[in-house]
């Protein structure tokens, strides 16, 4: 039989080894916060990706930003893009890179951007352009659905919506806001 000092010393140490190994087990995570130090000027940041070299864009309220690792550097007016609040970005399967904003939808070419042509309309809300299976890139404006088809990428009409918010696509399903509901459009 076990006396109670030593009863509590087992109780103790046992409580030490839990203690012991959930401090084993805890994981500890290192922020980094970035800035003006680093080129990151603007820190209304709305939208991230990253492209298929591995570099990370972050659309702000004024332009997008490239991280290479170690500098943000910044895209705007004197890159093409109309410093525009950046909604999204997309990169079709033959490298194409596309910048989406509050006005326009713009195509990397080098280190310049150019304006696709709207039909009419705006893109509308957070992430407002998906690549298709097909490779193509599908944009939601304000009066539907535009695809935009390599290697001219020429937007044309495809699905009509009224007012499509943000886009994503899971299968061969378009997702969309749609007012103040979640919309699904399943393509013949």
């Amino acid at each position: 039989m076990v006396g109670p000092g030593r009863s509590r010393m087992w109780l103790v140490a046992l409580a030490c080894g839990w203690l012991a190994a959930a401090a084993l087990n805890g994981q500890t995570y290192r922020f980094r916060f970035y800035g003006s130090a680093d080129g990151l000027f603007n820190l209304g940041v709305v939208t991230l990706y990253q492209d298929r070299t591995g570099f990370i864009w972050a659309g702000t309220q004024n332009g997008a930003f490239r991280f290479d690792g170690q500098r943000w550097r910044h895209y705007g007016t004197e890159s093409g893009l109309v410093g525009d609040y950046v909604l999204g970005f997309a990169e079709t399967p033959d490298g194409s890179f596309f910048v989406a904003s509050e006005s326009h939808i713009y195509r990397r070419n080098g280190e310049r951007f150019e304006a696709l042509a709207l039909p009419r309309g705006r893109p509308r809300g957070s992430q407002p352009m998906v690549v298709t299976s097909a490779g193509s890139l599908l944009v939601a404006l304000s009066d539907g659905f535009y695809e935009a088809k390599p290697p001219r990428f020429e937007l044309t009409p495809r699905y009509p919506a009224q007012s499509p918010r943000g886009v994503f696509l899971h299968q061969s399903s378009i997702w969309f806001g749609c007012g103040d509901q979640a919309c699904r459009l399943d393509p013949p």
